[in-house]
């Protein structure tokens, strides 16, 4: 990590005024620093700073940064440390997912089939898929049964209640309850928060964005100005449509750019996805549990004496 990545401290606007004389021009402000100093990215509607960073650390522009990271989305492109092409997508899947997204008609089963299965990921040869059609894994339109992250995840009733029922949802969603989706119960096992979020995502043409731990993490280690291999604070998954809403305007406050009817570009949002790997959360619970330990039960130390761990 260079010199420039290392420092998570952010200045206070004042400070940045007295080391940084002038903006650099262009649509996005940036403070320009002098040699060795970091440079900063203002968000002037809510006079915020926040910094992008390279693998190894050095700071970048926002165009910079969006011509590093989303390279490494597509099989093909860069791999980083541990982030290796079983993350990948390939580009025809790619291209079907965003013409996907700007349909202005209800969504077929046909089309959720696609839909989930590329927000799951595990479903998709994309190896195989890399020319010509998509190809899936197993028997996936069939089943709309596929492996989850604790144990199996059954969407057979799900999807094709909600291709049933898309007219619905649809007019809901684009009127007057956007939140109409996240509240349903929904049959089977897996389909939850997240996964009506990739729904609603693509029922809105993008105006609603698509949610992940990855887009989240990304998107406060920006908002916190820190460098790729830190711990984020204050993550926590959405559990509420509150949550949602506050998620969307940490995309908004980062300075991510809208793209015809999307909330960000697909170019963002996949480089925001493959940034957010290298960042983890602070597990708060965790903490908490090792701090109410040592103090029912600190360690003791020669001599009788006794040591506290401080976490």
């Amino acid at each position: 990590m260079s010199e420039a990545g290392a420092s998570a401290e952010i200045p206070t606007r004042s400070e940045v005024y007295l080391s940084c004389s002038e903006w650099n021009g262009g649509g996005t402000p940036t403070w320009i620093c002098a040699p060795g100093e970091r440079q900063y990215t203002l968000d002037t509607e809510n006079r915020r700073l926040m910094a992008f960073f390279d693998p190894q650390g050095n700071q970048l522009s926002y165009q910079q940064w969006l011509t590093v990271w989303e390279p490494a989305y597509f099989l093909g492109g860069p791999t980083y440390g541990s982030f290796s092409s079983g993350y990948q997508s390939s580009r025809v899947v790619e291209n079907q997912v965003d013409a996907l997204l700007t349909q202005k008609f209800p969504l077929s089963l046909d089309d959720l089939v696609l839909a989930m299965a590329w927000k799951i990921g595990d479903p998709i040869d994309r190896q195989g898929s890399q020319v010509g059609s998509i190809r899936y894994k197993g028997n996936w339109p069939a089943t709309l049964i596929t492996r989850g992250y604790y144990g199996t995840w059954d969407f057979s009733q799900s999807i094709p209640w909600l291709a049933a029922n898309m007219a619905v949802i649809r007019q809901q969603l684009l009127g007057a309850n956007p939140q109409y989706l996240f509240n349903l119960r929904l049959q089977g096992r897996g389909f939850g928060k997240v996964h009506k979020l990739a729904v609603q995502f693509f029922v809105t043409n993008g105006a609603d964005p698509i949610y992940d731990k990855y887009a989240h993490l990304g998107a406060l280690a920006i908002d916190q100005n820190l460098p790729p291999g830190s711990t984020v604070r204050n993550y926590r998954p959405v559990q509420t449509w509150q949550h949602y809403q506050a998620f969307r305007q940490l995309l908004k406050s980062i300075g991510l750019q809208p793209q015809e009817t999307m909330f960000i570009s697909r170019a963002d949002d996949r480089a925001l996805w493959v940034y957010g790997h290298f960042f983890s959360r602070c597990d708060t619970a965790k903490m908490r549990k090792a701090a109410r330990s040592a103090v029912q039960r600190p360690p003791t130390g020669p001599a009788g004496t006794m040591t506290f761990a401080i976490y």
